[in-house]
């Protein structure tokens, strides 16, 4: 879920911070495309990362049905795969995540 993976990031990089760069809704469709940046301290290195996120909307109650997101890898991400022996999904640098399942939007 994306509260799940915001919560996820929180416990790596306490000071976590977004900014959204831009944000595009596309025409006659439910979904929109935000483009994004994250910075963060961990074990006493600041880290920068932007990504893209590709937010499906379920148009009957306005909440996120899916979520995907291309983003890059962070350095502490590629520390703790290497440390878990799973590093496969950071080894370009690159990683995919897609969530599913009811978000709803806070605008405030």
């Amino acid at each position: 879920m994306l509260v799940g993976g915001i919560q996820r990031f929180r416990s790596i990089y306490p000071d976590i911070a977004f900014q959204v760069t831009e944000a595009c809704a596309c025409p006659d469709s439910n979904k929109v495309f935000v483009h994004w940046t994250m910075s963060g301290t961990f074990e006493g290195e600041r880290a920068t990362s932007s990504g893209v996120s590709l937010l499906t909307f379920d148009l009957s109650d306005g909440r996120i049905a899916e979520t995907c997101v291309y983003r890059q890898a962070l350095p502490a991400e590629v520390l703790m795969a290497q440390r878990s022996k799973r590093v496969e999904p950071v080894k370009q640098g690159i990683l995919l995540e897609k969530d599913f399942g009811t978000q709803s939007v806070d605008s405030s």
